[in-house]
């Protein structure tokens, strides 16, 4: 039996669409919450842990929802 290349890569795995609640944020966070976005996307990039990272964003005023939010929202941006 021959395996072709794409057998060898095992296979396809999908990532859920993540759809966040925007309206969680108020309209004069949308700055703040894009730049925090871009943080937690290098910051996980380098490998920081993603609970301290949520300890993080909520010791800057951002709730535990609002957290989660980010981090989701900073994954699948490295999808897009």
């Amino acid at each position: 039996m021959t395996v072709s290349p794409e057998d060898e890569a095992g296979p396809t795995r999908r990532r859920a669409k993540v759809d966040v609640d925007l309206s969680m944020f108020s309209a004069d966070q949308a700055a703040d919450r894009r730049a925090a976005v871009e943080w937690v996307a290098a910051e996980l990039a380098s490998g920081g842990a993603e609970r301290t990272v949520l300890m993080q964003l909520q010791s800057t005023g951002w709730t535990a929802v609002q957290s989660r939010a980010i981090i989701d929202l900073a994954a699948s941006s490295g999808r897009d």
